[in-house]
């Protein structure tokens, strides 16, 4: 199963049931098979391989990865979004993703085994579990009013980030 091929249809799930419930179905899904992912992976068998990694990209990355255009650029007014969506995604790129080759690598060196990365892993996920379940459900926002219902999205009252009170 290709990322895009399941990221379509999670994106379009959360337009259905919510942002936050996909998200956090994937963001969970790390938490829970970051162990049982690097078991798989150890086992050499290529079936099991498969299956690792399948679980963790075809369904919880794919989970994550496509709610997350429509879920984050919903968290800021059009005022800021542009900004707010750019400066959180490469912030957060730099210390999530581009220091974590070098952290797992050092976790290995140090321990000779997986379980210090699947421990990272986990704490990862467990930290995008935590921001997720804090920050507001986007979705119904703009599910809610039509273009002819005369509600200008960037003025109204929503809890958003750059949003005057």
């Amino acid at each position: 199963m290709s990322p895009i091929r399941a990221a379509v249809p999670f994106g379009r799930l959360s337009d259905r049931v919510g942002r936050r419930p996909v998200y956090l179905f994937g963001a969970i899904g790390v938490v829970v098979w970051a162990v049982p992912f690097f078991l798989l992976m150890n086992t050499g068998t290529p079936a099991m391989i498969w299956i690792a990694i399948i679980v963790a990209v075809g369904l919880c990355h794919s989970a994550m990865i496509g709610t997350q255009p429509s879920f984050f650029s919903e968290l800021f007014t059009g005022k800021v979004r542009y900004s707010g969506l750019s400066i959180g995604h490469e912030v957060a790129a730099i210390f999530a993703g581009g220091v974590a080759p070098l952290i797992a690598t050092a976790l290995l060196a140090w321990a000779g085994h997986f379980w210090p990365i699947a421990i990272y892993l986990a704490i990862l996920g467990l930290i995008s579990t935590i921001a997720v379940y804090c920050a507001p459900e986007t979705a119904s926002r703009f599910q809610t009013s039509t273009p002819s219902s005369g509600l200008d999205h960037n003025s109204a009252n929503t809890g958003r980030i750059g949003e005057s009170v």
